[in-house]
C-alpha cells in the first residue's frame, strides 16, 4: 500500500477468493483504486499456493503445506523461484 501510494506502484493480485482476506481486500478496492486491481482466480481443489511476482522478472511460488504450524518452515511446502522471461504470460 505504501509503495503503491507514495511511489504511484501499479500492483496485480490474482488470487482465489477468500473468506480470511475479504475485508482487507475491499479495504484496497475502496481505498487505492488506480494503483492496485485485485482479480480472483478459481482455487483448484486441495491446493492452496501463494504466488508473488515482482517486476516482471522474478517470481516465487509456495506450496503451502500445513497452515496449522506456528512456524514458516513448517508450515512451507515445495517452493520454487524463477527469473527467467515470462513466456507469454502476462499478470
Amino acid at each position: 500500500m505504501k509503495a503503491a501510494k507514495e511511489h504511484k506502484v501499479h500492483v496485480r493480485i490474482l488470487m482465489a477468493p477468500d473468506k480470511s482476506t475479504e475485508q482487507i481486500v475491499q479495504y484496497l478496492k475502496q481505498n487505492y483504486p488506480e494503483y492496485i486491481n485485485i482479480r480472483y482466480v478459481e482455487e483448484a481443489i486441495g491446493t492452496k499456493d501463494t504466488i508473488l511476482v515482482v517486476d516482471r522478472k522474478h517470481s516465487l511460488v509456495m506450496e503451502l503445506r500445513d497452515d496449522s504450524k506456528t512456524t514458516f518452515d513448517e508450515a512451507v511446502g515445495l517452493s520454487t523461484y524463477s527469473n527467467s522471461k515470462a513466456g507469454g504470460c502476462n499478470i
